[in-house]
C-alpha cells in the first residue's frame, strides 16, 4: 500500500511541475508560481490574469498532475495484479 502510494504522489508530482513547464509560460517567460497558487487579490489582478489566461494554465496544469497521478496509480498497482495472475497458474 505504501509503494501505490509514494508511486501515485511522486508522479503527480512529477506530472505537475511538467505541466508548468508546458503550459505556464506566458509572453517569453514563465509565470511566477505564487500567482498561480494563490486566487487574485483585487479587481485590476483579476483581470490581468484574465487577460493572461492564468485560470485555463491552472486548470491544464492541474489536469497534468491528476494524469500523472493516474499513472502513478497503474504503476503501483500493476505489479500486485501480474504476480497475482502468476500465482493463480
Amino acid at each position: 500500500m505504501k509503494k501505490i502510494i509514494s508511486s501515485v504522489l511522486l508522479v503527480g508530482i512529477l506530472g505537475l511541475v511538467a505541466g508548468y513547464f508546458i503550459f505556464a509560460k506566458s509572453g517569453g517567460s514563465y509565470i511566477n508560481v505564487m500567482r498561480l497558487l494563490l486566487p487574485s487579490r483585487n479587481i485590476l489582478q483579476g483581470i490581468g490574469n484574465a487577460v493572461q489566461g492564468v485560470e485555463k494554465m491552472r486548470l491544464n496544469i492541474l489536469l497534468c498532475g491528476v494524469a500523472g497521478a493516474l499513472v502513478g496509480l497503474g504503476m503501483g498497482i500493476a505489479p500486485r495484479v501480474i504476480t497475482r495472475k502468476r500465482r493463480r497458474k
